[in-house]
């Protein structure tokens, strides 16, 4: 398996700042030319594509308690080359892991709201949107009893969520940071092994993770 990818790209920014405002904008432009060789199937994947990629920053600080901020940013995620590889990957005679050649960029828009207390606590509210999202299926073929998992781009996904962001010295010698998520997540895709019907898998979550870091001394031994 044979991969060419070459990326050109050109950047511009501008940052503004008046009293209690600032502003920061952002533009990226790039031109993708992929070439996909896959010798033992005999197939070659050829891709070229531009796209622009805006991103927007407008803060407001109220104080030095209270800072407001309005983020928006598209962005781009192009598939590993493992994942377009497609040798297969035998875990045992009945099932192997497989790239897919064919598989193309997701095209990422995300628009965020944060509130910052004090520069320690952050309150986010964001929905996050991709188009062709790059995912993991597994397919089963009974007739050959055999179980193949390979990556395919999607027809969506998109997600809601609230966020809580916390970390701060609690004493000289303890640190702490907490990260709480709440959120709404939903897969929009084809299925392939039932007539091409379109499916959708959605779920809410929580996620949660806390870290504590204690220095015992501050020399870096102890005595």
């Amino acid at each position: 398996f044979e991969y060419t990818e070459n990326i050109y790209a050109a950047y511009t920014s501008l940052a503004k700042d008046w009293k209690k405002w600032s502003l920061v904008l952002g533009l990226r432009g790039e031109y993708t030319d992929v070439k996909a060789n896959s010798i033992t199937l005999g197939q070659v994947n050829t891709q070229a594509y531009t796209e622009l990629f805006p991103n927007a920053t407008l803060q407001f600080n109220e104080d030095d308690n209270h800072q407001y901020s309005i983020n928006y940013k598209r962005g781009i995620q192009r598939p590993r080359y493992q994942s377009l590889n497609p040798y297969r990957y035998f875990l045992n005679e009945n099932q192997f892991d497989a790239g897919n050649p064919e598989l193309t960029r997701a095209i990422e828009n995300k628009i965020s709201f944060d509130f910052t207390y004090k520069g320690t606590y952050i309150f986010s509210a964001y929905y996050q949107h991709f188009n062709n999202n790059l995912e993991q299926l597994t397919f089963q073929d009974n007739a050959n009893r055999l179980l193949l998992t390979s990556d395919f781009n999607i027809d969506q996904t998109f997600q809601y969520s609230l966020d809580f962001t916390y970390y701060s010295y609690v004493k000289d010698w303890w640190f702490v940071s907490t990260y709480m998520s709440g959120f709404y997540l939903q897969n929009n895709f084809t299925g392939l092994q039932s007539d091409n019907t379109d499916e959708q898998n959605n779920t809410n979550g929580y996620f949660a993770q806390l870290f504590n870091q204690y220095t015992l001394s501050q020399k870096g031994a102890l005595y």
